[in-house]
């Protein structure tokens, strides 16, 4: 199968480009290097973009050259995983996480990908109480956590407007290698 990992550089994006990779399918990553670093691509990436998703003619324009159209998925784990600073910088959290969220739909629908799997955070569910569970209401209590909503929310449309399967993938605290 072929995918497109936006977050390529990240913990998440760099730990599911080497699985992908050492299971033959072929990856394009896309990442600004904003909080990733170059030395997590796996060796076996097929393409590498370094590109903000906000600038979408670029990164539209570079998939288009790295053959997109015939993709499976989008694996979107590109996010600025900020949320202490997001009281202070607001613009720049929901910019880099909603912006760059619609972008990925929207770049869904260009290429016509049929699957976009969104990497969101247990910040949507604020201060409720834990366990959390799929069905609880999302009560986002900072800009972060509202803004990763916010994304949920754009994906959950497009996908009711294209038919776009958007699947929502909330992990919570995550550590590793890289």
């Amino acid at each position: 199968m072929k995918y497109i990992i936006t977050g390529v550089c990240g913990l998440l994006g760099s730990q599911i480009l080497k699985r992908l990779c050492k299971e033959g399918h072929q990856v394009i990553g896309i990442d600004n290097l904003f909080s990733g670093y170059y030395t997590n691509v796996y060796e076996g990436i097929e393409t590498f973009i370094e590109e903000d998703l906000n600038n979408f003619s670029a990164v539209k324009n570079a998939l288009e050259e790295a053959g997109a159209h015939n993709a499976d998925a989008i694996i979107h784990c590109a996010a600025l995983p900020y949320e202490g600073v997001s009281v202070y910088s607001p613009h720049l959290i929901s910019k880099n996480i909603v912006s760059a969220t619609t972008s990925v739909g929207a770049l869904a629908i260009h290429f016509k990908i049929p699957r976009v799997i969104n990497f969101s955070s247990m910040a949507r569910y604020g201060d409720q109480i834990p366990p959390f569970i799929e069905d609880m209401k999302p009560l986002g209590v900072d800009p972060y956590g509202l803004s990763k909503i916010h994304a949920e929310e754009h994906l959950n449309l497009l996908s009711d407007i294209h038919g776009i399967n958007v699947t929502h993938v909330v992990p919570h605290n995550v550590s590793g290698p890289h």
